[in-house]
């Protein structure tokens, strides 16, 4: 089974009333298989398809608890349910 996953990135967060993101990008992975989505490899995707370079720092926001930062394979599976 594969699903598809929006990514904003390249941008930084303001909270001017509410939380939102400010000059960045959003790319959509698509075609990922469900049985190899892992932390590494969406870090891979990061590097591969959006051509992130360097050192990544992850952040999702998770419900009702704010931003949490990504960098476990059960963070991955939490955002896929998200």
């Amino acid at each position: 089974m594969a699903f598809t996953k929006e990514v904003n990135h390249g941008d930084y967060l303001v909270c001017e009333p509410i939380l939102k993101y400010v000059e960045g990008g959003i790319t959509l992975l698509s075609e990922i298989d469900i049985g190899k989505w892992s932390f590494f490899e969406f870090v891979g995707f990061l590097k591969q398809d959006v051509k992130i370079k360097g050192d990544l720092k992850l952040w999702w926001e998770g419900v009702d608890v704010g931003l949490k930062e990504l960098m476990l394979d059960c963070h991955v599976v939490e955002v896929l349910n998200f």
